[in-house]
């Protein structure tokens, strides 16, 4: 399993019981964090099962992971000043320097 991103004192952990002991701050949030992980996790297993593909934890875990490309810095770096332009989102340096200046020599 993938972390939760949360931390239990262990003073406050039942390891026994593999949860968080009655007198844990919080104890309502983390249980459910924790039900809601493991219902997605059943659920993934029961797709691939009615799929027929061998269910193991690591094709469980690879069946939720996006697929990853390649792409270089200049490319992705591109393809996000070229969204932030789209969106009217450029920072003032780009406005700045693309700002036209008078004969007076104050911008317009």
């Amino acid at each position: 399993m993938k972390s939760l991103g949360i931390s239990v004192h262990p003073q406050y952990w039942d390891f026994k019981k593999n949860c968080p002991k009655k007198n844990c701050p919080n104890r309502t949030e983390i249980m459910q964090l924790i039900s809601e992980s493991l219902l997605q996790y059943q659920k993934r297993t029961m797709i691939m099962k009615a799929n027929g593909e061998v269910v193991t934890a690591d094709a469980i875990l690879e069946s939720h992971q996006l697929p990853k490309s390649k792409v270089t810095i200049e490319d992705f770096l591109t393809e996000h000043i070229q969204r932030l332009k789209d969106n009217g989102k450029v920072g003032n340096r780009y406005w700045k320097s693309r700002a036209r200046l008078t004969p007076e020599g104050k911008r317009r």
